[in-house]
């Protein structure tokens, strides 16, 4: 059984590949729900979307530490994503 701190290549490639995608998916859903906070109707609206945009941030605070720990480089693993969370 492999160490889990210290992946063989392969699996280390995989879980960058995948915690970039999770990565970016979270930071998406952050700038999305601060923008539908700007644009509730009421404050009880704005305060319940900023809520769910700072967990979603937090999320995103977590898999950038992995990333960081894993390659140093959190925005190449996170890059060749940006063009599905885009649409």
């Amino acid at each position: 059984m492999s160490d889990v701190s210290c992946p063989d290549s392969a699996d280390r490639t995989a879980t960058v590949d995948l915690l970039g995608m999770l990565a970016l998916g979270e930071l998406t859903a952050f700038s999305r729900l601060a923008a539908d906070a700007d644009m509730a109707p009421a404050v009880a609206g704005r305060e319940a979307f900023a809520r769910l945009a700072l967990v979603e941030f937090g999320h995103y605070e977590l898999l950038l530490a992995r990333l960081r720990d894993l390659t140093g480089a959190p925005e190449a693993a996170m890059a060749p994503y940006a063009p599905v969370f885009a649409a």
